[in-house]
Formats: C-alpha cells, sequence, structure tokens
C-alpha cells in the first residue's frame, strides 16, 4: 500500500517532488527506479532567485553493466508561476571491469538532452567519467564532466564535476556534495568566476524501497545564505 501511495504522488503531484546528483558507476541488473530530483535556488541575484528545477526518472538496470533511464525536465522561472516542461533526456550509465581487486570502481555516463522547440537551449549531449572508492562505512565518488551544445555555433564544451563523501550509519547516510563550472575546455575560467557549490547532505530511508535526501549547497562566491536547496526521492521496484 505504501509503494503505490508513493507512486500516485510521483505521477499526479509532480510539483511536490522535489536536482543535483552525483552518480555512482553500478547497475542493478532487473531494478527499476522511479525518482525525482529537485534543486531551488535562493540567490542575491534577483534573475536565478526563487528558480526550481525538477526532474521525473524511470530508469532499470538493464544488465550488470549497464544502466539506462528516461528523464521529463520542469522549470519554474523567478517571479512566475507554475513549472514549464522545457527538455527530455536519455542516461546511460556503463559500468567498467573491475580494477584488479582495488577498491574503486569505475564507469562511463553518456547523457543526450533534447530540448523543446519553445526553448531557448539546444539539444546537448554530456558525458562523464564515474570513480568510486570505498572502506568500510566511507564513500567517495567523483563524476567527471563535459557538456557539449549542439548547435552550429556553439562553443566548446564545458567542463565540469560533481563530488560526494558519505558515511553509513543505520537507516541513514550523511555527506558533503560538491558541483562545480570550471569553464570551456579551451579556456578555463578564473577561480573567481567559476561556479561552486557544497554543502551537507542527509539521505535516508523511511520505508523499504524508498529514499529521501535532503541538502543545502553553499554557493562559495555568495555565502552561506544563498544556493540551492536539493530534494531528492527514489523508489525502487
Amino acid at each position: 500500500m505504501i509503494r503505490i501511495l508513493l507512486l500516485i504522488s510521483f505521477i499526479m503531484a509532480p510539483q511536490m517532488l522535489w536536482a543535483k546528483k552525483v552518480y555512482s558507476p553500478h547497475s542493478d541488473e532487473g531494478e527499476i527506479e522511479l525518482e525525482s530530483q529537485t534543486d531551488i535556488v535562493r540567490s542575491n541575484d534577483p534573475l536565478l532567485d526563487g528558480k526550481i528545477r525538477q526532474q521525473i526518472e524511470l530508469a532499470a538496470g538493464l544488465t550488470d553493466w549497464w544502466h539506462s533511464g528516461i528523464y521529463v525536465v520542469y522549470e519554474k522561472q523567478p517571479a512566475r508561476s507554475g513549472l514549464n516542461y522545457t527538455a527530455s533526456k536519455w542516461e546511460n550509465i556503463f559500468v567498467l571491469p573491475g580494477l584488479n581487486d582495488l577498491p574503486l570502481d569505475a564507469g562511463i555516463y553518456v547523457e543526450y538532452i533534447h530540448s523543446v522547440p519553445s526553448s531557448t537551449t539546444s539539444d546537448a549531449i554530456e558525458a562523464q567519467l564515474l570513480l568510486e572508492w570505498h572502506a568500510d562505512a566511507w564513500r567517495h565518488i567523483l563524476n567527471l564532466g563535459a557538456k557539449q551544445v549542439l548547435a552550429s555555433s556553439a562553443a566548446a564544451p564545458s567542463l565540469g564535476y560533481a563530488w560526494r563523501t558519505q558515511y553509513a550509519l543505520t537507516g541513514m547516510e550523511l555527506a558533503v556534495e560538491a558541483y562545480g563550472n570550471l569553464g570551456r575546455v579551451n579556456q578555463l575560467l578564473p577561480l573567481s568566476r567559476q561556479s561552486h557549490l557544497i554543502g551537507p547532505v542527509v539521505t535516508f530511508s523511511p520505508w523499504d524501497d524508498f529514499e529521501f535526501e535532503l541538502g543545502w549547497l553553499m554557493d562559495t562566491n555568495a555565502g552561506p545564505a544563498y544556493g540551492d536547496l536539493k530534494i531528492n526521492m527514489e523508489l525502487e521496484f
């Protein structure tokens, strides 16, 4: 019954499903996931303050080395009401072979982003190297990525990263996450102009096969009062 109620809430009330995520290089064959990811922006820039970006994903472990999923993306611009559908995404994670019994897992993430015709953005491709190191209750995950806009006038690919260090407790995980935009592959931005978010994240499972994640990612350029409120939920079948 709990699963049915959660599934109904995902489908009928997407505005309540609260998109920052660090990806692990894993695939559980046969597992199906329904997930929402949302970030709510708090900024000293009125053009960004109050923006909401929400993703809803249906994904599955097709094999023990290939995980694939489809996203739909909604956004609410500052000073406007309601979420608008802006893009669809097709993501794939390919798990690489083990590294000689080292406590390090690796994978490749590839994503195609299709923007709606009414959007001001173009289609894009994103690729990431996924690395995960684990020891006892500790786990460290690094995603290094490049994103290329598919337009004739597009600039060189942009570079970014995502990092998560977490410690597992009974029924929950405590973590610190960081996300950054470093500039273009042919012209990295000076540190003062780069975008970085960092902050605490807590993950817990109130019921079997359901995971809730809450975090505050602070903008290092604007101060701790500004950043992204991260609220993710995942239901597994």
